[in-house]
């Protein structure tokens, strides 16, 4: 979607037989302001590799950057200070003393975007960094899109969190989406090591994968789950970061991915009617559905061990109640 230019010197070479948009940097193509351009980054250490990453911001000027093995660490010089920007900041997950490896962080630019909210409540062991950005302009045609909720995931191949990482993902799209009235988008990914994530998408039917292109060695590793598709082109991919030429060190085995937003100018929202059947609750019986609800047991909810089970018992219950009053 967004291609460097010949030579640069942070680059490898364009993935080949791949996708990719040439966009003129004069100004001519205009993003849309409330829409970030996102970069997905398996760093293999950003310390090593500042310098490349730092001229990668300044000729491609993503919005936001989701990465993963940042290998930041507790005592370690935070990755803000290493950046040493004046308007891209970072929100970051970082390993304790002692550990190495890992880690994930969201670079923005603070310029374009807002952090409404840090969303806190990572599980110990789950290596994830939230933000919920916010335009600092809106584009007339995308007045709905208010909040952007960015997370950068990393799941080690011998993570022992992976179930639990997985169950965090749709819990915080379930607690943002209700603690926002729904109106909030998605955008978060990382580097997932072929680990299943089908239950996230289930969570929220609007979510899709949308990054379809090998990362690695000919493997889809990396992950990009959101519900702005339709303002998107597919992403494409850019060849791996390089080390600094005054560095130590191996270059990123990953290939960083782009998510680039439409730039037409006379690309337009469809609107699209649907028929939607409802079930009247007549005031008159719903006392009476209430002294119902408040008099079961829940044993069948409270003693099953079954986690599929116990959600499937308490839909029972709800929809057996339902029907009876209503």
């Amino acid at each position: 979607v967004l291609v460097p230019a010949p030579g640069h010197p942070s680059l490898g070479q364009q993935a080949p037989g791949l996708p990719a948009l040439l966009v003129d940097t004069t100004g001519l193509a205009v993003q849309p302001v409330s829409l970030p351009l996102f970069l997905i980054l398996n760093a293999r250490s950003l310390y090593n590799k500042a310098s490349n990453f730092k001229r990668f911001l300044r000729e491609i000027a993503p919005s936001c950057v989701l990465i993963s093995e940042s290998w930041e660490v507790v005592g370690r010089t935070p990755l803000q200070e290493l950046l040493n920007s004046t308007h891209y900041k970072v929100i970051s997950f970082k390993r304790g003393r002692g550990r190495t490896g890992g880690g994930a962080a969201i670079v923005y630019d603070e310029t374009r975007f807002m952090v409404e909210e840090v969303v806190h409540g990572v599980p110990e062991g789950v290596e994830a960094a939230w933000a919920l950005l916010t335009p600092r302009q809106y584009d007339h045609h995308l007045q709905n899109i208010k909040r952007i909720c960015v997370g950068s995931i990393y799941i080690s191949p011998r993570s022992r969190k992976k179930v639990e990482t997985i169950e965090h993902l749709t819990h915080t799209v379930h607690t943002i989406r209700a603690t926002f009235n729904n109106e909030v988008h998605f955008c978060f990914g990382g580097d997932f090591n072929k680990v299943d994530f089908s239950e996230v998408l289930e969570c929220y039917g609007a979510l899709q994968s949308v990054l379809q292109v090998p990362t690695r060695q000919g493997a889809k590793l990396e992950v990009l789950i959101t519900d702005l598709h339709r303002w998107y082109h597919p992403p494409t991919t850019l060849g791996p970061l390089k080390v600094d030429s005054d560095k130590q060190g191996k270059d990123s085995d990953h290939l960083m991915a782009i998510f680039a937003p439409k730039t037409d100018n006379k690309f337009k929202v469809s609107r699209q009617k649907r028929k939607i059947t409802t079930r009247p609750l007549p005031e008159s019986k719903i006392p009476a559905f209430c002294r119902d609800i408040q008099g079961q047991s829940w044993i069948s909810v409270f003693e099953e061990e079954n986690l599929d089970q116990k959600v499937e018992n308490f839909h029972s219950i709800i929809t057996s109640t339902l029907n009876k009053y209503f």
